[in-house]
């Protein structure tokens, strides 16, 4: 015959077994980080502090502050009236590219996001790369018109930019094709 105390002992066990073998809950709240787990052995809870920030929130978080420096920068100098030129658009074309970067592509040490080597990486990649062909070359179209409505001449080697592009896309996909045939 169980005892009292037996019965309480036998539900206490059978409580941390339970909790022992349930997987961990998502927790969404963002103020709440914490993680506890209860100790099989003595029943105890201990915390193991909040998670990390990941590599890639890292990177992006510095190279977002770049990118506004340089871009708060360029500002000032043409409010001040100095000239801006190639050094300052590459310089914030290339930290805005490596921006979108590390926010989209996560890593494999971390463990977090979308990887560019997965399929889904190179789905997204082979989209975007011909979403954003067709943009340039909308750009670049633009750009003439521009050209030739300010100017009232086309620039030639804008013209040379833009029938270029319209024919690369076919040369490469041609290219591609003939190594399936």
């Amino acid at each position: 015959m169980m005892t009292h105390s037996d019965k309480k002992s036998k539900e206490h066990a059978d409580l941390n077994e339970r909790l022992n073998n349930h997987p961990p809950l998502k927790n969404d709240d963002a103020s709440n980080n914490d993680k506890t787990d209860t100790d099989a052995q003595d029943g105890s809870i201990k915390t193991s502090g909040k998670k990390p920030i990941s590599t890639r929130k890292i990177s992006a978080m510095i190279i977002g502050a770049a990118a506004l420096i340089v871009i708060l920068a360029t500002i000032y100098r043409i409010v001040a009236g100095k000239d801006i030129g190639f050094n300052e658009i590459t310089a914030i074309a290339l930290l805005v590219m490596l921006f979108f970067s590390a926010i989209t592509w996560g890593n494999k040490h971390d463990q977090d996001g979308i990887f560019i080597h997965d399929e889904l990486g190179q789905k997204i990649t082979e989209k975007s790369s011909k979403i954003s062909y067709h943009i340039l070359l909308f750009v670049i179209l633009a750009a003439v018109a521009a050209d030739h409505w300010v100017h009232g001449t086309v620039n030639v080697f804008l013209l040379v930019v833009l029938a270029l592009g319209m024919v690369i896309l076919p040369i490469v996909e041609y290219t591609i094709s003939r190594k399936y045939h």
